[in-house]
């Protein structure tokens, strides 16, 4: 985020909105394609 938008006055708001942002859209990801993972795991382990 430094690199795009330089540090500044606002690069911490900047920084905090962007986590507010990404990390419940990443967590919501991660319970969406857990499933799956868990499930080709168990396929390649199986004997």
């Amino acid at each position: 985020m430094a690199l795009n938008t330089g540090i500044d006055a606002g690069y911490l708001q900047r920084l905090l909105k962007s986590y507010l942002i990404t990390w419940p859209v990443a967590f919501a990801s991660l319970l969406g394609v857990r499933p799956l993972v868990v499930k080709w795991v168990a396929a390649s382990v199986a004997d």
